[in-house]
């Protein structure tokens, strides 16, 4: 099983950087030769970007909310403290924590 999520981690990483890199190629497709408006074109777009992937996580943090059978086997929440530290947010809030306390 662990085998198998180092393959799955390094699989998503080179189709996220291949992702990457296809975005910023079309960017500057988009832009061109012109560069009188290059830094309007790459700011909106990354506001556009910002602002899809916190839809993203609003949906599915909503979802999550529903108690939908999918997410009533997590144990933990996803909050803004697990991009930090995902370690501590999983120790507070597992069974096995409610007893230290």
């Amino acid at each position: 099983m662990h085998a198998l999520m180092y393959l799955l981690s390094i699989t998503i990483g080179v189709a996220n950087a291949l992702m990457v890199v296809t975005g910023v190629s079309m960017q500057s497709v988009l832009v061109g030769e012109d560069l009188h408006g290059c830094a309007f074109v790459y700011g909106s777009l990354s506001f556009l970007d910002k602002i899809s992937c916190g839809i993203a996580l609003y949906v599915l943090q909503s979802y999550q909310a529903l108690g939908l059978p999918l997410f009533k086997t997590c144990t933990y929440s996803v909050a803004r403290t697990d991009q930090a530290f995902p370690f501590l947010s999983i120790w507070m809030d597992s069974p096995e924590s409610s007893t230290e306390r």
